[in-house]
């Protein structure tokens, strides 16, 4: 809920408190701006009763004017729903109206009588709000609306949970004139801060920053060359063996996204698809990638012997998997490579909040079809617990910096028998990742950790004293990487 922030007698003399209004008379009961006769039916907003974007520009101006006399900040929010466009899919535009209606009444009960809730287009809203006093408040003003939107709301008996990304800019204006214009930049400048919290995962939000304009150019760029890479091939599949730290087979092998750029290096795989996902391109280069995948994997069972459980884990980008259409992908590619669901496994990042309903609603899907899912970087952040009972995953892959921090001291290797055993306990398959040397191959049999993948662990017979398996098993030979077809 936003904050009721009251005034002193220093403020200004149209500042007004702010207050919250019950929703008894719903959109009705918004404020007009003082002097403002009843608005012809084309400066609202159809459906929901707010101002549209045209008497947005007019109270924007009115409010620029009161602040710029008294010299006191004024704020303007962009808020998005999160994820809107698939409520629509899902349960019809009917539906979708009527949550969006909801929405605005929450926003309009909560605002300041000096404030102006607009619906600026589709599921997004623009608020203004002159005398803010401080960011801080336009910040608590923000995680107020957050808060609001996320109660459940209730239509034809079923309940619905949204989310959304909210941008916050704040200025002070000294110069006259130019109302529209700075309107512009302001609104330009909350829906980049906005953009960059949905790019997050959404449910925050985001109080702009100048140097927010330089992210969206180097964003732009990755994207120029992601996409350039696509075309010449420099884009690779590499691929990582997992193995069984006990008898020293592969069990299955990794599928990890590569890039043959020279001026460009990262530390883990996993940056890489950060960045695809950044870019906007997680869908096509996800495809590429799992098609790639699949082919390989069907070649090598026709004209090798792998073990029948052995499995290709594919890396996916984080945005990846909350795309409904990523089913019709796995089930498209399973069929023309002739492999069955049961043969490929998913690696994945924690999905966030928002994101958490499709992605679970995505992993039902794909459990059906015999595909697996672990999360990936398990332990190198916050991780939400209650994941690991009842959502669909079947395993855990260890963050490869808490391998990396093995031989520092005795608590690295005791927070990993934690985790080890944490997994035991939940029955979830746990893979150490990022086996850089002997003794840490080593150290992590010693902790009981059964699977492991690394660059140590690339070739068959590196694992020091392991007993030798009680049937031979024939270990895959390293994949060359597979390039990205020219388009």
């Amino acid at each position: 809920m936003i904050e009721d922030v009251t005034g002193g007698e220093d403020e200004p003399k149209r500042s007004v408190a702010p207050r919250r209004r019950g929703l008894g008379k719903g959109l009705g009961a918004i404020l007009p701006a003082p002097g403002e006769a009843i608005d012809p039916q084309a400066r609202r907003d159809p459906l929901t009763g707010l101002p549209n974007r045209s008497l947005l520009e007019e109270r924007f101006v009115d409010a620029l004017a009161r602040c710029r006399e008294d010299r006191a900040p004024l704020a303007v929010l962009v808020v998005a729903l999160d994820g809107f466009g698939k409520v629509n899919k899902l349960f019809g535009h009917r539906v979708g109206d009527d949550l969006l209606n909801d929405a605005a009444a929450r926003l309009s009960a909560a605002r300041r009588k000096t404030d102006t809730v607009t619906r600026f287009a589709g599921d997004e809203f623009v608020l203004v709000c002159p005398y803010v006093e401080s960011s801080d408040l336009a910040c608590r003003m923000a995680a107020g609306i957050l808060e609001d939107v996320g109660r459940p709301m209730s239509v034809d008996g079923v309940e619905h949970r949204l989310s959304a990304s909210i941008g916050v800019v704040v200025t002070t204006p000294t110069e006259t004139g130019g109302g529209a214009q700075l309107l512009e930049t302001l609104l330009g400048d909350a829906l980049l801060a906005m953009r960059l919290a949905k790019d997050e995962g959404g449910a925050s939000w985001k109080l702009f920053d100048p140097r927010m304009r330089e992210h969206v150019e180097v964003r732009h760029q990755n994207r120029q060359d992601l996409r350039a890479a696509m075309d010449d091939g420099s884009l690779v599949l590499e691929y990582e063996p997992i193995i069984d730290l006990g008898t020293g087979a592969a069990t299955g092998e990794s599928a990890l996204l590569g890039w043959l750029n020279p001026e460009v290096a990262f530390e883990r795989p996993q940056q890489l698809l950060d960045l695809v996902d950044e870019a906007g391109l997680a869908a096509p280069i996800g495809r590429w990638m799992l098609d790639e995948a699949l082919s390989d994997l069907s070649a090598r069972r026709a004209n090798s012997t792998l073990p029948v459980d052995f499995r290709v884990w594919v890396k996916a980008a984080p945005s990846l998997v909350s795309d409904p259409t990523f089913v019709e992908s796995v089930d498209e590619l399973t069929s023309k490579h002739g492999v069955h669901g049961s043969m490929v496994g998913l690696d994945i990042r924690e999905p966030s909040p928002a994101a958490l309903d499709s992605t679970e609603s995505t992993l039902r899907a794909l459990e059906e079809r015999g595909v697996v899912v672990a999360l990936d970087d398990f332990g190198a952040g916050p991780s939400n617990l209650a994941l690991l009972q009842g959502f669909p995953i079947t395993g855990l892959r260890l963050a490869p910096e808490l391998v990396g921090a093995l031989g520092d001291d005795g608590a690295g290797a005791a927070f990993l028998r934690g985790l080890i055993e944490l997994a035991r306990a939940v029955g979830l398959t746990l893979v150490a990742q990022g086996v850089e040397t002997e003794a840490q191959a080593v150290a992590l049999r010693a902790l009981g950790c059964q699977f492991a993948q690394g660059p140590f662990l690339g070739d068959e017979g590196t694992l020091p004293s392991a007993p030798a398996p009680a049937t031979p098993t024939t270990v895959p030979e390293a994949v060359t990487p597979t390039t990205v077809p020219e388009a």
